[in-house]
């Protein structure tokens, strides 16, 4: 006796083949339901049982941590695009400046440097007095015009260690104050007393006082005199340090493949262009104002 299917019409042999195809579809027309994590190898035909698993599986878990990392790590370098945008924008208004600047300063420095050289001469903002009385004191303090001559000059100052004046560089125009009172000002006789080329008498009004080359007390209003001959040796120096930096930068760059590294070398970048152009303002009275302020400090004289 033959045994068909009523569903799908198949004919069987016998009652128990007929059974087990019967079963076998009925299985396959269940549905199943699986983990949402690949990871996982979890199935069930219950619903219930299948939201009930998503609660407390660890893959499921680790997924959504996962999700929220790369979301998290994509907003990141969208914000450091825009970032490193605006750094590049600013960074190219900055090179044209700095391309101004270095050709303002080519075409003076040789005759700057020629001046720098030359005898100190009375300006509408110098006068001098006879060391008598209170100028006395200034005697152990000062040093003597020979001195002062050998410690500005240009050469000198443009033979300073790159890694000392790269120190100060990162301070702008206060850094190169203190670089001025350390590598220039301060100095030793030769009897072995500690000398300054100048200190200031008058704080409040910016007035310093040296020996000029008549063996008088000279004073110097607003350090004008001492700051036309070093700051063109002075920002001759800081612009070769600033062209290193840049150098390092880029070779950095070339290796460096980390987004966050990147924008921080842009930055720095950024940075080194600025303290560049905050230097060359040395000798600009309008503009100089914290390297004045720091020389007045570092240079009281009570």
């Amino acid at each position: 006796m033959d045994h068909k299917c009523e569903k799908c019409e198949k004919v069987y042999s016998t009652k128990y083949t007929l059974k087990k195809h019967i079963c076998k579809s009925l299985m396959e027309d269940i549905k199943e339901y699986k983990c949402n994590s690949a990871k996982c190898d979890y199935k069930t035909i219950k619903k219930t049982d299948l939201s009930r698993h998503l609660k407390t599986c660890k893959y499921v878990e680790l997924d959504i941590l996962v999700k929220r990392e790369i979301e998290h790590y994509l907003n990141e370098i969208a914000t450091l695009r825009i970032q490193k945008e605006c750094i590049e924008k600013e960074r190219d208004n900055l090179s044209s400046l700095l391309q101004k600047e270095r050709e303002k300063e080519r075409d003076n420095l040789s005759s700057l440097l020629e001046k720098a050289m030359e005898k100190p001469t009375s300006v509408s903002n110098t006068t001098t007095t006879n060391i008598k009385g209170s100028n006395n004191n200034l005697q152990s303090v000062l040093a003597n015009h020979e001195e002062y001559k050998k410690q500005v000059d240009p050469e000198r100052i443009m033979s300073l260690d790159p890694s000392i004046v790269e120190k100060h560089f990162w301070l702008g125009q206060r850094g190169i104050a203190k670089l001025c009172v350390d590598h220039i000002i301060k100095t030793v006789d030769q009897e072995g007393k500690d000398k300054l080329l100048l200190c200031c008498t008058d704080p409040a009004r910016k007035r310093f006082k040296y020996f000029d080359a008549s063996n008088q007390v000279a004073e110097d209003n607003d350090i004008r005199h001492f700051t036309s001959l070093v700051s063109v040796p002075i920002k001759t120096v800081c612009r070769d340090v600033y062209d290193s930096i840049l150098k390092k930068i880029e070779e950095d760059k070339r290796i460096e493949k980390d987004a966050f590294e990147m924008n921080r070398l842009d930055i720095k970048t950024t940075q080194a262009q600025k303290k560049l152009l905050e230097i060359n303002d040395l000798s600009d009275d309008k503009r100089n104002h914290e390297y004045k302020n720091e020389m007045t400090v570092l240079l009281r004289n009570e």
